[in-house]
């Protein structure tokens, strides 16, 4: 249950609701007012998407942040998960809440945060999106500048690099230029849905490694 406006709003998971013409205030209210909530939200130019997630969309994007997790730590580097929190700045009439986020290179700028203002740090320096019933839109991101953002979606991993105000797809990650981390979720990820335990195919992302 969500509120709108102080009315309540059933959403079932994996439905999606959009609303047009609501000023920042209305987001910043409609954030305030659904606090504790399990669905994503994001909002650009007066318009906010809202999506519940299904099953089949959460169990990949655990599933690809955990491999990133691994990766990051077998090459031994700082990093700190974010996971799905607020990310917004009134300046460019955006916010966002991803998949997953993972602040890297700038984790040491925004180690010590507990709230997150893009007025005044940088945004994540990776994000995953899990597309299910949704498209992913990258115009929020492009407005808050986030340097990477990875979509999943039908067994395929999409990598979107910032450059020049705009993104451009890539065959190779920013953060892990030396790493086919394509072919590497797109070969593991999908065995989630064959019975293989999350357990096992981290083991195998590993020893792939």
């Amino acid at each position: 249950m969500l509120t709108i406006f102080n009315k309540p709003m059933d959403l079932l998971p994996g439905s999606c609701a959009v609303l047009h013409d609501l000023s920042w205030q209305d987001y910043e209210n409609f954030l305030a007012v659904n606090f504790h909530r399990h669905y994503r939200a994001n909002y650009y130019q007066n318009t906010l998407f809202i999506v519940v997630p299904l099953p089949e969309h959460e169990r990949p994007n655990r599933l690809i942040a955990d491999l990133v997790k691994e990766l990051l730590d077998y090459q031994g580097r700082d990093w700190d998960d974010f996971g799905s929190t607020t990310f917004r700045k009134q300046a460019k009439n955006a916010g966002v809440e991803p998949d997953s986020s993972f602040y890297i290179e700038n984790y040491n700028l925004v180690s010590q945060c507990r709230r997150i203002n893009l007025e005044e740090f940088p945004p994540p320096d990776l994000v995953i999106e899990s597309d299910v019933t949704s498209l992913t839109k990258l115009d929020t991101y492009k407005a808050l500048e986030v340097p990477e953002v990875w979509i999943y979606q039908g067994d395929k991993l999409q990598i979107y690099l910032y450059s020049k105000n705009n993104y451009l797809e890539s065959e190779t990650s920013g953060q892990f230029p030396n790493v086919d981390v394509k072919s590497l979720i797109e070969k593991l990820v999908p065995k989630i849905f064959t019975g293989v335990p999350s357990s096992q195919i981290r083991k195998q992302f590993r020893q792939q490694l």
